[in-house]
């Protein structure tokens, strides 16, 4: 991959390109001259946008055909009857902590730098805030001592007291295993005190989601951390886009969200096949993203939006999806989907102990869009986003 061209350059020569065809067509009424003047601008402006160095180096995959969404994953709109929490409160709040006792819920506001703590015990549930990071807070985890270890994407990997106070556990930029850490995730805590850290991309430049999916890339791995000595080690590599992780309640294996492939990776921790990889889950109705244990043994996951049949069909081909990256954002992310009154793209799935499908929950209301992670207390389950303002309580049947 060449030296990608400054992004406002691409739709310039595509408009040049366009200009060239109306120049054309006039030269169909006015003269020869500007018919033969349009078709060489045209040629030499689309020319120059499809040999124009791809902001992206994508990899081609085939996609497995969809799930069939019937049985367990039939349609439904059960999110859009949740109860609504801290709406307007919260900006894009990425991931949920609850206590054990189910009484404090924990979300890291991305959009603001916060962490908010949640009284869900009341008719009304309090918010407060907890600390700010000063950065991008996402994926939590919540310590026996009452503090969370926090992924910022602009400051790396954080500890927050009890208290509410800051401090640094690995700093953003840190070389692991001679790659820099610059997009934490996900962590999880091993009983032996061993964090392990999704780390979604290591992809160059300024993150962008609608590259990292048509790039379909193995840019993300999962790090071993040992808070205590400061050392820190690769486990899982080759991953596309590690998203959130989490500890069998056993403490026999981690699964960590390989976002783009569709599947749910495991890493095995203990017994003969420690340090073995395989697939937990595969060919999911969506994008996997943060993921919890409940007490049951129950994997919840957030299904960060659902299967796009375009990028399926793109996917096998590597030279389509240079092409594609170099068009507006608009034309290949669509425009901002957040209105009031249109559902949402997200998904609740949970999984059994084999990783099979055994809830579904679909339709979130627009101010949860997509869904970035769930967590289960009892018959309440909770359900946040990144790009929305609130979040969601669904009272599950007993």
């Amino acid at each position: 991959m060449g030296e990608p061209a400054p992004a406002h350059r691409y739709p310039l020569l595509l408009g040049v390109g366009l200009v060239g065809i109306l120049a054309t067509l006039a030269g169909l009424f006015v003269g020869t001259w500007l018919v033969l003047a349009g078709a060489i601008v045209a040629v030499a402006g689309f020319a120059a946008f499809l040999l124009a160095p791809s902001p992206i180096d994508p990899r081609g995959w085939q996609p497995p055909p969809a799930p069939a969404m019937v049985g367990v994953l039939a349609p439904n709109r059960t999110l859009a009857d949740a109860e609504i929490l801290a709406a307007g409160q919260v900006s894009g709040p990425e991931d949920l902590v609850l206590t054990p006792d189910g009484r404090t819920l924990f979300a890291s506001s991305f959009g603001d730098g916060r962490i908010v703590r949640i009284d869900v015990t009341g008719k009304t549930p309090r918010v407060v805030d907890h600390a700010k990071t000063g950065g991008s807070p996402v994926d939590m985890a919540l310590r026996s001592d009452g503090s969370l270890v926090v992924c910022d994407w602009s400051k790396g990997l954080l500890l927050v007291s009890p208290a509410g106070q800051v401090s640094t556990l690995l700093p953003l930029g840190t070389p692991i295993d001679g790659r820099p850490f610059v997009r934490p995730d996900g962590v999880s805590e091993a009983a032996d005190g061993t964090l392990y850290l999704s780390e979604g991309s290591d992809r160059p430049g300024v993150w962008n989601g609608v590259f990292e999916a048509l790039e379909a890339n193995n840019y993300g791995r999962v790090v071993a951390f040992d808070p205590a000595t400061g050392v820190a080690w690769t486990v899982v590599d080759g991953l596309s886009f590690a998203n959130g992780n989490a500890i069998e309640p056993g403490g026999r294996f981690l699964v960590v969200a390989d976002q783009y492939r569709y599947r749910i990776a495991r890493l095995w921790l203990t017994g003969p096949d420690a340090g073995r990889i395989d697939t937990f889950a595969e060919n999911l109705p969506g994008l996997p993203h943060n993921m919890r244990y409940d007490a049951d043994g129950v994997l919840w996951v957030g299904l960060y939006q659902g299967r796009d049949a375009t990028l399926d069909r793109i996917s096998p081909r590597p030279g389509l999806k240079r092409i594609i990256a170099k068009l507006p954002a608009t034309a290949v992310a669509g425009p901002e989907r957040i209105a009031e009154g249109k559902p949402g793209r997200g998904a609740v799935i949970a999984l059994d102990q084999a990783g099979r499908p055994v809830r579904y929950f679909a339709g979130p209301p627009s101010r949860v869009d997509t869904v970035s992670a769930v967590v289960r207390h009892g018959n309440s389950l909770y359900v946040s986003t990144l790009t929305g303002d609130a979040i969601l309580r669904l009272r599950l049947p007993a």
